[in-house]
């Protein structure tokens, strides 16, 4: 529980202070950019970037972008669950969020920003790649 706000956890706490810092860092780069790297600090960030490494080498790309999609989906039901508990909420405040983060969504499903999420998941697997190659033959 967060000292000033009951109804919140410390743990939803947490995720809307990561939440607000990754939009305002995403805010400045386009959309179709943005979106999906939000997703990919997201899924990073629950998971550990060893488990997104080791996971894009035995599952491939498709699963990577496919995690990223949870991300997305889990914050707008982050997104419900707090509001859900807010006393007292200006609804065209929640209305205008809730328009946002579906348009983030729409965003990430799109055709440009799917391409940039394969192309950087696939440039990801190469380099890890290669870099386990070079461990394996003794370089650094």
């Amino acid at each position: 529980m967060v000292e000033n706000i009951p109804w919140i956890s410390a743990d939803d706490y947490d995720l809307a202070t990561l939440y607000e810092t990754l939009i305002e860092r995403h805010e400045r780069v386009s959309p179709d950019w943005g979106v999906p790297m939000m997703a990919v600090r997201l899924m990073a960030r629950r998971a550990g970037l060893d488990s997104v490494l080791r996971g894009l080498e035995l599952h491939g790309v498709s699963w990577a972008a496919e995690r990223c999609r949870y991300e997305m989906t889990a914050r707008q039901e982050f997104f419900a669950r707090v509001v859900a508990r807010l006393p007292v909420y200006d609804m065209r405040e929640a209305e205008g969020a809730a328009r946002e983060l579906a348009h983030d969504l729409a965003v990430f499903d799109s055709s440009q920003a799917s391409t940039r999420l394969w192309k950087f998941f696939g440039r990801l697997l190469r380099c890890s790649r290669e870099r386990q190659l070079r461990a394996s033959q003794g370089c650094h």
